[in-house]
């Protein structure tokens, strides 16, 4: 039943430990000349990889790694197997998703059919019980329960891990290996050795998004690695000691190491147009993802606050005022395209070359504006958003129940909405 971590994973482990062992040995041999450009990173260790393939005109890399944040941004808890076992520590869920702030992707289940597309961040979640094999039920910090189904990997048997790293070590389950999930601030002396990837993303147009950093899919710690070619030779370098990454074309990456040497690499998924993808876990957002093509670049830096478990708000009903194109105002509880009612939910749409899910208690108002509907967060800043019937006239109509009656707005009556804090 229980699985170790993967052979790959020990690979990687295993070439970690043989770089620092050549410290002592390089020392300062391999160090380059040059200024550091400064940002928040706080240097705490130095190793020196190899490529893999040895040769003698292949260069040296100098690491400079990153130091590991608290732990009070990861996810954290307690595992209830299917046998009995409990298991508690820090989780790598389906391994992409490792911090309050990500998104779990799955469809909202009602009165025995799937409702929506109803992605919700970890920080919302006390509980999930595994039902089935593709179903869960997830039991909100508000104490609501909320019937899940899957449509990623995120949940179900797809689910590639569920990964649990405590005092005796790493295992990974598997979703038939689940009874239920209990979710919990990790305690202050528990310590991750590695760090939510955490960075500021530029697309190709000039957006700017900022947040938790996940790497074609896959990549989520400063202990994983970026994988590509540099002068013929193959190297892993840890994403910790990386300082940047930007599109060079759609076969390689310019590659910036903390220590000031850069680098291309190429011939991997990781730096080309094969990369699945490039998402941004903002906390005051929602999650953006962006493809290769519309990809710029990503710097590397801590954040400026950690987001905890305790930044999220309990579950609530979306309440608020609808007014329509002929200058009513309806006043109440929201409900949106028939289906989003909770503040947890998420309002799917494109913002100019990204994806992006937004949660509906980061938003102030929505208006509609050709061809889609400009949104306005709770931070000020203000997003024209597009292509999804969440904000355009496939949207089936927001519903107001004012308490003594129910409206339903359809879009081309519907003008804006605001949310009550």
């Amino acid at each position: 039943m229980w699985k170790g971590p993967g052979i790959r994973e020990d690979a990687k482990n295993m070439a970690l430990i043989g770089v620092s062992a050549l410290v002592g040995v390089v020392g300062t041999a391999v160090m380059l000349d040059g200024g550091h450009e400064s940002h928040s990173v706080r240097v705490v260790r130095h190793e020196v990889v190899r490529p893999h393939v040895a040769a003698s005109p292949a260069p040296l890399l100098r690491m400079e790694m990153a130091e590991p944040l608290s732990g009070s941004n990861r996810l954290y808890g307690t595992v209830h197997t299917r046998d009995g076992q409990a298991l508690t520590g820090f989780l790598r869920w389906d391994r992409n998703e490792g911090s309050w702030a990500d998104l779990l992707d799955a469809t909202k289940f009602e009165d025995g059919q799937a409702r929506s597309q109803s992605g919700i961040r970890f920080g919302h979640v006390a509980q999930i019980q595994a039902v089935g094999r593709e179903m869960a039920i997830f039991t909100l910090r508000s104490g609501r329960r909320v019937g899940m189904t899957s449509r990623s990997s995120d949940l179900g048997s797809q689910l590639r891990a569920l990964t649990v790293t405590g005092p005796t070590g790493t295992i990974d389950l598997d979703w038939s290996d689940i009874g239920t999930v209990d979710f919990a601030a990790a305690p202050s002396y528990a310590r991750p050795d590695e760090s939510r990837l955490h960075g500021t993303l530029t697309t190709r147009s000039g957006l700017e998004f900022t947040g938790y950093i996940t790497w074609d899919v896959d990549e989520v710690y400063t202990t994983d690695q970026l994988d590509g070619d540099y002068r013929g030779e193959d190297y892993e370098i840890p994403f910790g000691a990386i300082h940047s990454i930007a599109r060079r074309s759609s076969q390689a990456a310019d590659v910036k190491l903390n220590s000031g040497q850069e680098i291309v690499l190429s011939g991997s998924n990781d730096v080309n147009r094969r990369n699945r993808g490039i998402s941004v876990s903002d906390p005051l957002l929602g999650e953006v993802k962006v493809d290769w093509r519309n990809f710029r670049n990503v710097i590397f830096h801590a954040p400026s606050e950690e987001i905890s478990l305790r930044s999220f708000q309990s579950d609530a009903s979306l309440n608020g005022t609808v007014i329509t194109e002929s200058g009513d105002e309806l006043r109440g509880r929201i409900i949106w395209d028939r289906d989003e009612g909770g503040s947890w939910e998420m309002l799917n749409a494109r913002i100019e070359d990204a994806e992006a899910q937004i949660e509906f208690s980061r938003i102030d108002k929505i208006e509609k504006h050709s061809p889609g509907a400009r949104v306005t967060l709770r931070d000020g800043r203000t997003l024209d958003v597009y292509g999804s019937n969440d904000v355009d006239r496939e949207n089936r109509g927001i519903v107001v129940d004012t308490g003594s009656q129910q409206y339903t707005v359809s879009w081309r009556d519907f003008k804006e909405a605001r949310f009550d804090r």
